[in-house]
């Protein structure tokens, strides 16, 4: 994480509750299975130049690993995870049941993440089945915090694919 630009090292290492806000460009599956699976999660809808909000909340045991509470909003439609430190450039982020584990690659200029694992209640799901990540966060032209996320699954396609430019709005009191 030491690669990454000063920005998103702080954005990362801060523990105070925050909240974020700016606007998203958010693209769905057309796949009947994609629109059901975004709707049962709460994923963003899709649309241009749309609110989106970001909250994080820490959530760490007193000695225990980084836990973060992430809730996002696009356009009034909510959906949040949690999101676990597991060692040097990995994280879980659950999802209800779900969990997934997450590999960070720090770079000069972004910081990518993509899936390694997952499984629902604990129960290690086959590989196959993985839902795809391609994500990646990086400081854009104006300095605002940036975020693309495209989430794919095998056979079924697009599950949702949102850009989000943020900054931070003070105060927040959690």
């Amino acid at each position: 994480m030491a690669l990454l630009p000063a920005p998103l090292r702080a954005f990362h290492a801060d523990t105070s509750p925050r909240l974020w806000e700016g606007r998203a460009a958010v693209e769905t599956g057309t796949a009947p299975l994609a629109r059901l699976i975004g709707w049962a999660l709460k994923l963003p809808r899709a649309g241009q130049d749309i609110p989106a909000t970001v909250t994080i909340d820490d959530e760490s045991p007193p000695g225990g690993p980084s836990v973060q509470r992430w809730g996002r909003t696009f356009a009034g439609r909510s959906f949040q995870s949690q999101l676990v430190s597991a060692g040097e450039g990995l994280l879980v982020e659950r999802f209800g049941p779900f969990r997934f584990r997450l590999n960070l690659m720090a770079h000069s200029d972004r910081l990518e993440i993509s899936v390694s694992g997952w499984d629902f209640c604990g129960v290690p799901l086959p590989k196959a089945l993985m839902p795809r990540s391609d994500a990646e966060e990086r400081i854009d032209a104006e300095g605002r915090f940036f975020a693309d996320i495209r989430l794919t699954l095998p056979w079924i396609g697009l599950l949702v694919h949102y850009r989000v430019w943020l900054e931070p709005k003070q105060p927040y009191p959690g």
